[in-house]
């Protein structure tokens, strides 16, 4: 799990918002949708693990429920997107949901027995990170 979210984030920050149509909306939504790639993929790596038991029941309802709260910032994210209207309320979107997102790795960090389960999870929440900082850095926000 972890060499597919290495080469996810790299990915993701690779893509960033260049290559993308007009709109500054559209360019910070894509970056978003991108970054939630990088979330769904560890799912379903994760699922795989659980059924193959390499990680524990505990582990994986703990993980599935941070996934959880992952996918509201991601809804509450696009939400904010469709109402921003400029590059201030773009940053302001990125910066609320990387604060989600930072709770969500700490809270990996202590709910998760498992190192190797513990690792994957947090290297892939920290790429949805890195998506959301390379989006804030190419507005001119900081990271």
């Amino acid at each position: 799990m972890k060499r597919i979210t290495a080469v996810l984030a790299l990915a993701v920050a690779a893509i960033g918002l260049a290559g993308c149509p007009a709109t500054t909306q559209v360019k910070v939504a894509q970056a978003a949708q991108t970054a939630s790639i990088v979330v769904v993929n560890f799912q379903k790596a994760e699922i795989v693990s659980h059924s193959n038991h390499l990680i524990s029941d505990a582990d994986h309802q703990f993980i599935e429920g941070e996934l959880a709260n992952s996918a509201t910032a991601g809804t509450a994210l696009d939400s904010c997107i469709k109402t921003a209207t400029n590059n201030a309320g773009y940053l302001a979107c990125l910066t609320t949901t990387q604060t989600a997102i930072n709770t969500i790795i700490a809270n990996g960090g202590t709910g998760i027995k498992s190192a190797q389960a513990k690792q994957d999870f947090q290297s892939a929440m920290a790429a949805y990170n890195v998506a959301l900082a390379t989006a804030k850095a190419l507005l001119g926000g900081a990271q």
